[in-house]
């Protein structure tokens, strides 16, 4: 069994979670020593992997925070987000 990547682990992480806030992103990145793990939420919102909610979204997945929520809008499989070499580029 080969090792998951860092990356890979956030993915599976945010299809897992499905609603999460930037907060939470970073204090996975944190807890795996992934400091990266903002940006690379970010470009998966570039690649359309992850949406940003409105506030009145937020309010219904019970998100009260200031920061900005997200979810995760496509279930690609395992690793498939890495078929597409201009979607690798942006990981």
């Amino acid at each position: 069994m080969m090792k998951k990547n860092k990356i890979e682990m956030l993915i599976e992480w945010m299809q897992q979670k499905k609603v999460f806030a930037t907060h939470e992103v970073a204090e996975w990145g944190f807890k795996h020593y992934f400091i990266s793990a903002d940006r690379r939420k970010r470009e998966l919102m570039e690649v359309r992997k992850v949406k940003k909610l409105d506030n009145n979204e937020k309010l219904i997945f019970g998100y009260k925070c200031k920061d900005d929520v997200y979810t995760w809008v496509s279930d690609p499989g395992p690793a498939t987000i890495f078929d597409n070499p201009v979607q690798m580029e942006l990981l």
